[in-house]
């Protein structure tokens, strides 16, 4: 019997080894890979970016961190300013125009039922000898009578308070509040207003000094409104007055040493203000010389008129025709600024029509009524202008000194704070301007610079340079070396600028100037819980966004904010950087390699 033995072939050892060590070579370099974890930089459309921007950094920063979480599903957030982005949203009611963002630009406005302070007004510098007055503008949109306590406080202490009463047909007001200070140096503030369990604030700061404004009295004739008012000014401790009146030809008296004669613009310069009683004596040189100081000093004029001003005086004053009439006994005049104070006046003198620009700071009644209603029957008997960058004042209240009882008219109050108003608006040699006075460790804030002389010497036509040494200084600790602070011109001659950011230290700090060896300083609050005053204008904000080419909405609407947000926006491509391996996908390739490997070894019988 014939046995058939069939034999199979063994399987070549060497069959498929390329391809297994190939595969094992990718496996070894996906996994040193996965070690290594290398970055790819390549063109990519990823989620668009948002820069979400709050409008004050302490008052909207909860704000800000809302609709950065409603965004933070569909977009990449940024939460600061980024020039690069495919949008920016701002979060609360405040107008940012300095961003460097590309538009569109959004934003998402707070609450508007809250009660706000919408602008709180001191001045920025004050006598020590005299109240400072605070004015805050509050806003309340909510339903209903509701009754507002707003109190000033100074170093904790409440030096001040009121209450405003708010309804559906008020929902702004506007509280009046002063405080004595006990030195000189830097007095911070602090409005409070509470309204039931809620309670707002703003903070504020003023530089407090005991420099009197140099004040010149001018009477080219004796003149009796002007004697009793240079009287009251020489009893202000914040004035140092001279004086000279001119009694006849070549004859005149004076106090200090006043220059000869107004003519002489030089001599004026030293002066922040200059009275001039009986103007309507002056001489076309005269005239001349006052215009010079307005335009080329930046000071202050007072006529205190006593008849018609006619002559010279008209260039001055732009008026050519006056108005005039006598109320026997004398009539109420109140001042414009809100303040209790008034005069008693029969003969009242103003411009039939006011100068382009002026505006009224006394208005007197058509009556002898102790009240006084503003309409078309009260006259303007005391205004101001601007001529160049000085300030003229008129006073037409020709008979005011007549009624100077302190029961029925504050004359000596009413003329000396006109006159001291006047000389502080007198152009400095440095003017500084500064964004907001109280901030945050390092926030950011802008300074604007002006020097007097070179400003004046540009607008002649004539070149003009100016050196300043800027820097900012910690008054109250001697540790801290002072910082320099870097400005650059504007495209304004004379005109400087600069960003300031806030010391990282709390306390409190001033900006230095010096030009020419003159000092000007302003104060500074650094200040962890600081808020702001912010003036919102649901109108001008909504304005200023669709002109970025965005929208407004409210904070209640944040939630449908992502969607059309999304639908308007296409981010743009990039350079990214991605990491590969750090995706789980890399195992896919990575297994495939270590089973075909294995596979190809099991098929040639090797273990």
């Amino acid at each position: 019997m014939t046995v058939a033995r069939a034999e199979h072939a063994a399987p070549s050892r060497t069959a498929g080894a390329p391809v297994g060590l190939l595969l094992r070579t990718i496996a070894v370099l996906i996994a040193i890979a996965a070690v290594v974890d290398p970055a790819v930089t390549s063109e990519r459309r990823g989620k668009p970016i948002v820069s979400v921007i709050p409008g004050d950094a302490v008052q909207d920063r909860a704000l800000a961190a809302r609709v950065a979480d409603a965004l933070g599903d569909d977009f990449t957030v940024i939460g600061s300013a980024f020039a690069k982005a495919d949008a920016a949203v701002l979060a609360g009611d405040r107008v940012r125009d300095d961003l460097a963002t590309t538009p569109p630009v959004f934003s998402v406005r707070s609450r508007s039922d809250q009660l706000r302070i919408q602008s709180l007004r001191a001045p920025v510098a004050a006598s020590v000898h005299a109240p400072i007055r605070v004015d805050a503008h509050f806003v309340l949109s909510a339903a209903g009578s509701r009754l507002v306590m707003a109190e000033l406080q100074v170093n904790g202490a409440v030096m001040d308070l009121q209450s405003l009463a708010f309804d559906a047909t008020r929902q702004h007001a506007v509280a009046s509040m002063t405080f004595a200070p006990s030195d000189t140096g830097i007095a911070a503030f602090r409005v409070v207003a509470r309204v039931g369990a809620d309670s707002v604030y703003a903070d504020g700061v003023v530089a407090v000094h005991d420099r009197p404004h140099a004040i010149l009295v001018y009477d080219p004739r004796p003149s009796y409104s002007s004697t009793f008012v240079r009287r009251a000014l020489e009893k202000d401790p914040r004035l140092i007055v001279t004086s000279r009146v001119v009694t006849s030809r070549d004859i005149s008296t004076s106090a200090g040493a006043p220059p000869a004669q107004l003519s002489n613009a030089d001599a004026l310069n030293a002066y922040d203000a200059i009275v001039v009683g009986a103007p309507d004596a002056l001489t076309s040189r005269d005239v001349a010389g006052l215009a010079s100081y307005l335009r080329n000093r930046g000071g202050s004029v007072v006529l205190l008129l006593d008849s018609e001003a006619r002559g010279p005086l008209e260039q001055l004053t732009g008026v050519r025709n006056w108005s005039s009439r006598n109320v026997d006994r004398g009539a109420v005049a109140r001042g414009t600024n809100g303040t209790d104070d008034q005069l008693r006046v029969g003969s009242q003198f103003w411009p039939s029509i006011l100068p382009v620009g002026a505006t009224a700071l006394v208005r007197a009644a058509a009556t002898r009524a102790d009240s006084l209603v503003v309409g078309e029957n009260s006259a303007p008997v005391i205004w101001r202008t601007a001529v160049g960058h000085g300030e003229l004042v008129v006073s037409g209240a020709l008979d005011a000194w007549r009624y100077r009882d302190p029961g029925v008219s504050q004359f000596d109050r009413v003329f000396t704070q006109l006159i001291h108003n006047a000389a502080a608006a007198a152009m400095p040699v440095v003017s500084v301007s500064v964004a907001d006075q109280v901030l945050a460790p390092n926030e950011r804030t802008r300074v604007t610079v002006t020097v007097r002389d070179a400003l004046f010497t540009a607008a002649r036509g004539d070149s003009a340079s100016a050196t300043i040494t800027a820097a900012v200084s910690h008054p109250d600790s001697v540790s801290l070396d002072d910082v320099p602070f870097r400005l650059v011109p504007s495209a304004t001659p004379g005109t400087f600028w600069g960003t300031l950011q806030a010391p990282i230290t709390p306390g409190l700090a001033q900006l230095r100037f010096v030009v020419k060896g003159d000092t000007t300083s302003v104060p500074l609050v650094v200040n962890d819980t600081r808020l702001h005053a912010i003036a919102d204008d649901p109108a001008l904000l909504s304005a200023w966004v669709a002109a970025r080419g965005g929208w407004s909405i409210e904070e209640s609407a944040l939630a449908s904010l992502p969607g059309p947000l999304l639908s308007s926006l296409e981010a743009a491509a990039r350079p990214q950087r991605w990491y590969p391996m750090r995706s789980a996908w890399w195992l896919v390739p990575f297994a495939l390699c270590l089973s075909g490997e294995w596979w190809l070894r099991r098929r040639r019988g090797l273990p």
